[in-house]
């Protein structure tokens, strides 16, 4: 403690400045080599470009059909209640959809372009088969993700599942390395200010970039229809089935009123006239009840399209021109400001090291 006391009595900034003029030519050498360094990486470094799309997720609410439809859902066995705020999809679910495993497997099956119509390719086979990672990829994976890799290896094969993997969704080693590289590669973001879902997906190719962000977009934008009219679209269903019942029962009777009263053009007896009215009875009924369900089905119909939200687009999709930051000429710059920390870094551990052994007076 004493010669650190002393080492602060008796330094002073002309002597600190002496002796970082006299290590001037070490700083340079410093920055001079991370500059290098950093000029290195930006020629290696593979180049991302991230392709953008912004929309608006808006609804119509149908609440005016939900009175004539109520009586029918509940014998669909179907609760409309007052609204459909209840079959309502926030936003702020939007991520957990995109990050489901469901979800990532369909994005590994995305169509992408090649220039020629004979070659198929998807993301799953892009990334595996034809992309050629960078040295500074391989490097990264082999030195700070080789636990991750060993970890894999090491980890329960899909064929020991048995019987259970038709029953539940299972993921192979290969999926979970292509999972890994969509998390780093999608970003979902929200402004619930302004209401917009902002959507990104970052590829080694311009074209890919926007072809990916056009198909998450889509795939998500049709799993929140998909989940919005799913009750509208179960009342449907039953009410088009209940439909196609009550016309055969109607043109059964209207087929039986017909015949009879061909064949009893005049009917005198009573017992004729009983049955012929009888007939007209079951024909009046059925009729009323086939257009009331015909009623029904054109509101369900309705209704479906009332519900289905809809999504107001505010940024298209382009493909980008620009890759992604940081810029290859800024690299060569944050290597000379690393340099130069690290450079002063050494002459105070420096001038701490010659205080403690008297050195630091001879400057």
């Amino acid at each position: 403690m004493g010669d650190m006391k002393k080492f602060g009595d008796e330094i002073d900034l002309i002597k600190l400045t002496k002796f970082v003029w006299l290590g001037r030519r070490l700083v340079l050498k410093f920055c001079l080599a991370f500059a290098i360094i950093g000029l290195v990486l930006a020629l290696l470094i593979k180049r991302d470009y991230s392709a953008i799309s912004v929309f608006v997720p808006q609804s119509n609410q149908a609440k005016g059909l939900n009175k004539g439809l109520g009586g029918l859902a509940s014998l669909a066995g179907v609760n409309l209640g007052n609204g459909s705020a209840d079959s309502e999809l926030s936003p702020n679910l939007y991520p957990r959809i995109i990050n489901s495993i469901e979800f990532k497997k369909k994005i590994l099956e995305t169509p992408l372009s090649t220039g020629t119509e004979d070659t198929a390719l998807t993301y799953e086979s892009y990334f595996w088969d034809v992309y050629q990672p960078g040295v500074l990829n391989n490097l990264q994976k082999y030195t700070l993700g080789l636990p991750s890799l060993i970890s894999r290896s090491l980890g329960r094969s899909p064929d020991l599942l048995g019987s259970f993997a038709s029953e539940y969704l299972t993921v192979s080693p290969k999926e979970v390395e292509l999972f890994d590289r969509i998390n780093k590669q999608l970003e979902v973001s929200l402004n619930e200010t302004e209401g917009t879902v902002t959507i990104s997906f970052a590829m080694p190719t311009p074209i890919h970039s926007a072809e990916m962000t056009d198909f998450v977009t889509k795939t998500l934008q049709k799993e929140v229809i998909e989940f919005r009219i799913e009750k509208a679209n179960t009342i449907l269903e039953y009410t088009q089935e209940l439909y196609l019942d009550k016309k055969g029962e109607f043109e059964s009777i209207q087929l039986r009123l017909s015949e009879y009263k061909d064949q009893n053009l005049n009917p005198s007896g009573e017992k004729a006239r009983n049955e012929l009215q009888k007939l007209q009875t079951e024909f009046d009924l059925s009729f009323n009840v086939y257009l009331e369900i015909a009623k029904q089905l054109e509101e369900a119909r309705i209704r479906v399209k009332e519900d289905t939200p809809v999504f107001s687009i505010i940024q298209a999709i382009a493909v980008p021109n620009s890759p992604n930051p940081p810029r290859r000429l800024m690299l060569p710059i944050i290597g000379l400001v690393i340099g130069f920390f690290i450079s002063v870094l050494y002459f105070i551990i420096k001038i701490i090291i010659m205080s403690l052994s008297d050195k630091w007076k001879s400057i």
